[in-house]
């Protein structure tokens, strides 16, 4: 009962906002760093200044009005600036006219007498996917923002979001032929909810793309229908899902430190021993001596320092066994060996990080894309059907993948039909 009890955040997966209140202090795993809080040296700040202003003037979308102050007399003025913002609604009028073998050829976007604009619509997607506004709310801040002028619907919203997802089916497709071709992939799964039932979303990132794809289930099939992974044969980086050792080339597979260093401590916390210890000081030593040698532009460890390692880590092991025997709750005792088995057959997986420096030490990239996911589930609840998940995710990946390679988002949806793309894949 006091291991279950004990867990927590800081000490299994179990995420913070399942954290039982009150609760001990949490422990931060975090390594302290020596820099002063606030904006780091170098760091660009965000004012704006009378340059910033006048490079502002030189954009054709910007207007300039000119408020006198008293009346001018010929000595010197004091300029300032003041940055504002107006919504204006505009109206395009669209004339078709035949053709020499008396036709009009209308787009299909025209098959109404009115439609929106593809601006506009982008606009609102992003409203709902990267600012996880409600329906309702979008359509109280669009009356509001024209000035009673527009009225939209909660259906035309959804409409749009499906639109938009169809538009970026082709994209999606180039990023996972880009995400299958890199050399390491990093992967993680979520929990979410579809009409009130649990549903999945995995993720399949690199530092340059995003590709998000919602599952039913965590099945194997399920993932060999992703793609992905199927045939893949690179590093992939994970949290030490079993069914993802189905994929890929085992020794290629990298476990996420980070989560071992939480099973680590709970069992110092809970057992006294050790070894338990004395294994997360030695990976946080490998991690802290890699970071110091790619500082100084070296790459690889030495043979010697790497069977040296792997030599530590052996003891550890040896060590950890010892003390398991003397344990004195079966439970904690079972927890314990299970650990330690897990650490002795998965040893070159924890690791690898160490043999090939391009490795991460941990999953934490495939951890921050997955926040946005949890975001959305606790502020908007669970999606209405397992299209609009569907949807959801594929206009989730784009912006995702934008926001890596600093490429504006909303030009990107708004220019994606016509394959006009900023996106390096």
């Amino acid at each position: 009962m006091k291991a279950i009890l004990n867990k927590d955040s800081t000490n299994s997966s179990i995420p913070p906002s399942k954290d039982e209140k009150p609760k001990k202090k949490r422990v931060n795993l975090r390594e302290k760093s020596n820099k002063k809080t606030g904006g780091q040296k170098g760091h660009k700040g965000a004012t704006f200044t009378k340059q910033d202003v006048e490079e502002l003037l030189k954009k054709e979308n910007v207007k300039k009005e000119t408020i006198k102050h008293g009346k001018p007399n010929g000595k010197y003025c004091i300029t300032k600036y003041e940055i504002d913002t107006k919504t204006i609604v505009i109206v395009k009028e669209h004339k078709f006219y035949f053709n020499k073998r008396n036709e009009i050829k209308i787009p299909k976007e025209f098959v109404s007498d009115v439609h929106y604009g593809e601006n506009f619509k982008t606009l609102c997607d992003i409203m709902v996917v990267e600012e996880v506004i409600s329906l309702g709310r979008i359509k109280e801040f669009v009356e509001i923002l024209t000035g009673g002028l527009l009225k939209i619907s909660e259906g035309s919203l959804v409409n749009w979001i499906k639109e938009k997802s169809k538009q970026c089916k082709n994209t999606i497709k180039k990023m996972k032929i880009g995400l299958k071709n890199t050399v390491i992939l990093q992967t993680d799964l979520t929990e979410t909810k579809v009409n009130n039932k649990k549903g999945y979303v995995r993720n399949y990132s690199n530092d340059k793309l995003t590709v998000y794809i919602p599952s039913k289930d965590k099945k194997i099939h399920r993932v060999k229908r992703q793609w992905i992974l199927d045939g893949y044969t690179g590093y992939i980086v994970q949290d030490h899902d079993t069914a993802i050792y189905n994929f890929g080339i085992k020794e290629k597979h990298v476990e996420c430190n980070v989560h071992l260093r939480r099973y680590l401590k709970n069992n110092t916390e809970l057992t006294k021993h050790n070894w338990s210890q004395e294994m997360d000081k030695l990976l946080l030593e490998i991690k802290r001596k890699k970071e110091e040698y790619l500082e100084s532009r070296i790459d690889r460890f030495s043979e010697q320092e790497l069977e040296e390692y792997s030599k530590r880590y052996d003891e550890i092991i040896k060590e950890g066994l010892e003390e398991n025997k003397e344990s004195n709750s079966k439970y904690l005792g079972k927890e314990e060996k299970a650990l330690i088995n897990r650490l002795k057959k998965y040893k070159t997986n924890h690791l690898i990080f160490a043999y090939n420096f391009k490795v991460p030490f941990d999953n934490n990239l495939s951890e921050r894309d997955l926040r946005p996911i949890k975001t959305k589930k606790k502020v908007s609840g669970c999606h209405r059907s397992y299209g609009g998940l569907k949807n959801y995710c594929v206009i989730r990946s784009i912006i995702s993948t934008c926001k890596k390679q600093g490429i504006d988002y909303f030009k990107e949806l708004v220019n994606i039909e016509k394959g006009n793309l900023s996106i390096v894949i």
